[in-house]
């Protein structure tokens, strides 16, 4: 297993893994070409290394197995800014092989070197994640107090 920065190329491949979950309407209701351009535009405008990061994992050469994206946002109460993993998904054949905890890992690493403070992220209670404990089996805490929210713009 290789990871690696994700580059535009990576696009098709990434928006395939997400056509396979299912789990997006705003992925699903579109055709395959135009998912790869969001996702090429997505990699194309986060090529800043300081704000956010984009890695992706490769089983084999050129095929791409996973990808994680964070950011970092501000977050004045904490000593450094706080690492937000906005994404992390492994191929449906591809998982049980500790790709996504690799993917993880590397961000981790990536925070340690960019003064971050905390790692934060999201996950769904109605995925299977979530059911095997994935986060807090790599450390993290689950916050039972805090509710999130969205409010669509597009």
């Amino acid at each position: 297993m290789k990871i690696r920065k994700a580059e535009p190329r990576d696009a098709e491949q990434i928006a395939a893994i997400l056509k396979e979950l299912g789990w997006f309407h705003s992925a699903n209701r579109v055709p395959m070409e135009e998912l790869s351009a969001r996702v090429e535009k997505t990699l194309e405008e986060t090529r800043d290394e300081k704000q956010s990061l984009t890695l992706v994992a490769e089983d084999e050469p050129g095929q791409v197995a996973a990808f994680i994206c964070a950011h970092r946002t501000a977050a004045i109460f904490l000593s450094g800014p706080e690492l937000y993993i906005s994404a992390l998904y492994v191929r449906q054949d591809a998982r049980g092989k500790g790709i996504g905890g690799a993917l993880l890992e590397a961000m981790r690493e990536y925070a340690g070197q960019t003064g971050c403070a905390r790692l934060m992220a999201l996950n769904s209670s109605e995925r299977d994640s979530s059911e095997r404990r994935f986060f807090e089996k790599h450390g993290f805490v689950k916050r039972s107090k805090i509710e999130n929210y969205i409010l669509r713009l597009t």
